[in-house]
């Protein structure tokens, strides 16, 4: 495996996880706190041991924080406040991360569209056949590439 490889498979990992972050992020403004009390499964440290485990109370912790509750969301889990602006820069950053990769490709094909008409211009006849032709090539093309 090549180190491109290894890097797309990285950032192809990265980016699922972040949509799983903000399905998470999201949660507590679609749905109802007893539908996510309902969803979330109960901590398995608290059934077996009957002990708090580091992130007990984050759940409650979320909802109480994208109600403005932060005071009563620290108490909660100390940790809330923290992980969840950790969450919202990620998400930031995979959102222009995104962003960027979108206009990257739009401004290759764009150049490469330009390209393709510049060569049509140039050719000794410069019909429009010929410039048929060589959209009809770049259109192959981007099939192809992507």
């Amino acid at each position: 495996m090549s180190r491109e490889e290894i890097r797309l498979s990285f950032l192809i990992s990265w980016l699922i996880l972040s949509l799983v972050v903000l399905l998470v992020l999201i949660a507590p403004f679609a749905l109802s706190a007893d539908t996510i009390a309902a969803v979330v499964p109960i901590c398995e440290w608290k059934a077996k041991y009957n002990k708090d485990c580091p992130l007990c109370g984050m759940t409650t912790s979320f909802i109480l924080i994208s109600q403005g509750g932060f005071k009563a969301a620290w108490l909660a889990n100390k940790a809330s406040l923290p992980l969840y602006t950790a969450f919202v820069v990620n998400e930031l950053t995979a959102f222009l991360l995104v962003i960027k990769r979108l206009r990257r490709v739009r401004c290759s094909y764009q150049q490469k569209k330009i390209n393709a008409l510049k060569a049509v211009e140039h050719t000794p006849t410069g019909k429009r056949r010929d410039l048929c032709k060589s959209l009809a090539w770049f259109g192959g093309f981007w099939q192809s590439s992507g």
